[in-house]
């Protein structure tokens, strides 16, 4: 006996799809103090988000206040800049880490975030 085609399939429950995080901030802007630095800790988990704004304030990161009320963990990011020039900084979330999963480069996930704010500053508003 033969099964029609409709009952070859398998009726399990569909998954739950994740719930969708409206966080678009991939990075901030960060200043250093130099009085309070401890740049090793800052820099210790590389680019996974690992520290609460507070935490990176006690570490020496000056944090504005977007960055402050910032509710998931982040991350110091270096951009060095090679011999002649010092190294550049920012504050990456977890979006920031997300765009590193398909291309390792901090680089590359700074160059995807500001050709996608020049894109979105360029785009008539609705």
């Amino acid at each position: 006996m033969h099964s029609p085609p409709w009952r070859l399939t398998s009726h399990k429950p569909t998954p739950k799809p994740a719930p969708v995080r409206r966080i678009f901030c991939r990075s901030y802007p960060v200043a250093l103090d130099a009085q309070r630095l401890d740049l090793s800790g800052l820099l210790a988990s590389d680019i996974l988000p690992s520290m609460t704004p507070e935490a990176m304030s006690t570490k020496g990161a000056v944090l504005a206040d977007p960055a402050l009320r910032h509710a998931g963990l982040l991350a110091l990011i270096e951009l060095p800049n090679g011999r002649f020039a010092p190294a550049q900084y920012v504050v990456g979330t977890d979006n920031f880490y997300a765009i590193t999963r398909y291309n390792w480069s901090s680089f590359y996930a700074m160059s995807v975030i500001e050709l996608g704010q020049a894109v979105q500053s360029s785009m008539p508003i609705h």
